[in-house]
C-alpha cells in the first residue's frame, strides 16, 4: 500500500535525457484500508499505524476487557432487577427533578441527566481520591487497587464510563446546558473538567464533534472518518485505532480545522490539547510526589481504554455505506440505529437521528421514527434491536451475519411490485461497489428474505467510498 494523495506528480527531465517511466498510480483496491492519503495521519507508514492499533488492542485485552465486560456482565446477570428500579425511582422523583431544573440546568427537561451525574461522581471521585492517597502514603499502587479503580471508572452497568461520555457529548451540543452560575464559573463539567480523567481532551466535543463530525456527516476529512475501510475487517480496525488516537488527542482535528479556516475552533481545541497533555499531568505529578507510574496507570491508561472503546463503537455507528439514485450517501444507512438497546444512554443508540435530526429530544425518538417509516422502507434502513452498540460492533467484526440478520429490523411488510428474484438480489448484492457511488440493489425491494438481509448487511459493511470522496 502507498500513502499520500495518489495523484500523478510532475517529473523534471533534463534536455537530451529520456524521461523516466511514470510510476503507476495505485489502484483504488490497493489503497483502501485506512490508506487513502486524505486523512490526518495517513502519511505515517502503514506498518506503524497497524502496529499502534495492534498494541492498543493487546493493551485493551490486558487492562480493560475485564473491567468493561465484567461490570456490564454483573449488571445484566445480577444487579439490574434490583438496582434498575432504584435508579428509576430517584431519576423520576419530583423533588429531585425540581431541584435540578431550578438550580442546575438551563432547561427543565435536562433534569433527566441529574441522577446520572450524581452517580458518576459517586463512582469515580472517591476512588480517585483514594488512589492519590495510596500513592502519596505508600509510594506505589498495588495491582488490585489499580483494577479496583478501573472497575469504578467503568461503573456498574458501565454507567460511569458511558455516562461521562454521553454527558460530555450533551454538553458539547448544548452551549446553554447549565444555569449561568455553573456555565460562567465552571463551564462544561464533563467535557472540560473531569473529561481528561476519562480520556477526553477539553473542547473536543464542542469543536471537532460539532464542526467536523456533524458538519461532514462522518464523511471524508472528519477526524472520525472510516468509510475508506472495510468495517468488517480487524486489519482495517487496527489502522482505524491509529486514526482515532489522533482524534482523541485532538491533534488531527486541530490540523483539519486549521486547514478549513475554523480559527476560533482550532485555537480553542489547541488550548484543550495543552491542558490535557501538560496541565493535568503536571498537577497529578505534583500531588503524587512525581509518580510517573501513577500518570501511566491512572491518567494515560484511561485514555487508551476510552480511545479503543470509541473506535470500537464508531465502527458500528457508521458500519454501512450505500448511495441513492443520484449518487448521494443515504443517511439512514450510513448511520445506524438500535431500538431497545441493552445499554442505551439518553438516546445515544439512535445514531441515525443524532446525525440527521439533532433537534429531536431523546425521549421523543420513538415518535420521530414513526415519521420516517417510508424512508426506512425505501432504503432498507440499517436498524437493529435489543443489542448494545459494543455487541453490534463485535458481531460485524467477527462477521456474524446470521446473528445480525436476527437483530435486523425490517419495516417492509409486502414484496415490491416486480421485485427481482432472491437469486438476482443476492448475486448483485455480492458485487463489491467500492470506489463508486453507484446505487446498490438494496432499494425499493419490498420485504427481504433472510438470505437477502444477510447479503445486504455484508455488502454494505464491506463497501467503501471512492478515493476522491
Amino acid at each position: 500500500m502507498t500513502s499520500g494523495g495518489g495523484g500523478k506528480t510532475k517529473t523534471d527531465v533534463k534536455k537530451g535525457q529520456a524521461a523516466a517511466p511514470a510510476k503507476p498510480v495505485p489502484r483504488n483496491e490497493d489503497r483502501y484500508g485506512g490508506d487513502t492519503g486524505l486523512q490526518s495521519g495517513d502519511s505515517w507508514p502503514y506498518f506503524l499505524r497497524f502496529g499502534i492499533g495492534a498494541i492498543m488492542t493487546f493493551n485493551f485485552v490486558i487492562f480493560w476487557a475485564l473491567p468493561i465486560f465484567g461490570m456490564g456482565g454483573i449488571w445484566h446477570a445480577l444487579l439490574k432487577p434490583f438496582l434498575g428500579p432504584v435508579y428509576n425511582y430517584f431519576e423520576r422523583h419530583p423533588k429531585i427533578r425540581d431541584f435540578a431544573a431550578k438550580h442546575i440546568y438551563a432547561r427543565p427537561v435536562h433534569a433527566d441527566y441529574f441522577v446520572q451525574t450524581i452517580l458518576i461522581f459517586m463512582s469515580w471521585l472517591p476512588p480517585m481520591i483514594y488512589m492519590i492517597h495510596q500513592q502519596r502514603s505508600n509510594g506505589f499502587l498495588a495491582w488490585w487497587q489499580i483494577y479496583f479503580y478501573y472497575c469504578m471508572w467503568v461503573g456498574i452497568r458501565g454507567g460511569t464510563l458511558g455516562g461521562a461520555y454521553a454527558l460530555a457529548h450533551r454538553e458539547g451540543h448544548n452551549p446553554n446546558f447549565y444555569q449561568p452560575w455553573i456555565a460562567n464559573n465552571i463551564g462544561n463539567v464533563f467535557e472540560n473538567i473531569i473529561g481528561p480523567f476519562f480520556g477526553s481532551v477539553p473542547y473536543n466535543f464542542s469543536t471537532s464533534h460539532i464542526y467536523l463530525h456533524h458538519f461532514l456527516q462522518a464523511g471524508s476529512q472528519d477526524s472520525f472518518y472510516q468509510f475508506d475501510m472495510d468495517r468488517s475487517s480487524w486489519k482495517d480496525f487496527m489502522v482505524f485505532l491509529h486514526r482515532i488516537t489522533l482524534h482523541c488527542l485532538g491533534v488531527a482535528s486541530v490540523q483539519i480545522m486549521y486547514r478549513r479556516g475554523l480559527t476560533e475552533q482550532w485555537k480553542k481545541l489547541a488550548r484543550g490539547c495543552f491542558t490535557y497533555m501538560v496541565v493535568y499531568p503536571a498537577g497529578l505529578l505534583l500531588v503524587t510526589n512525581f509518580s510517573w507510574s501513577f500518570i501511566f496507570y491512572i491518567y494515560i491508561q484511561p485514555f487508551v481504554g476510552m480511545t479503543f472503546f470509541l473506535a470500537f463503537m464508531n465502527f458500528a455507528f457508521h458500519a454501512f455505506v450505500d448511495y441513492d439514485e443520484d449518487g448521494k450517501t443515504i443517511g439512514c444507512v450510513n448511520s445506524t440505529c438500535i431500538i431497545d438497546g441493552n445499554d442505551d444512554y439518553f438516546g445515544e443508540d439512535d445514531h441515525m437521528a443524532h446525525h440527521y435530526a439533532t433537534h429531536v429530544y431523546w425521549r421523543d425518538l420513538p415518535e420521530y421514527r414513526k415519521t420516517k417509516v417510508e424512508e426506512f422502507k425505501k432504503y432498507n434502513a440499517m436498524i437493529f434491536h435489543t443489542v448494545s452498540i459494543a455487541e453490534l460492533a463485535a458481531l460485524i467484526l467477527f462477521k456474524q451475519w446470521d446473528r445480525l440478520a436476527d437483530l435486523y429490523v425490517q419495516y417492509n411488510d409486502e414484496p415490491a411490485p416486480n421485485k427481482p428474484s432472491e437469486e438476482f438480489l443476492c448475486r448483485e448484492g455480492a458485487v463489491d461497489l467500492s470506489g463508486t457511488t453507484k446505487a446498490s440493489v438494496w432499494m425499493n425491494t419490498g420485504r427481504l428474505t433472510r438470505k437477502e438481509i444477510i447479503a445486504m448487511i455484508k455488502s454494505r459493511s464491506i463497501r467503501r467510498e471512492p478515493m476522491d470522496a
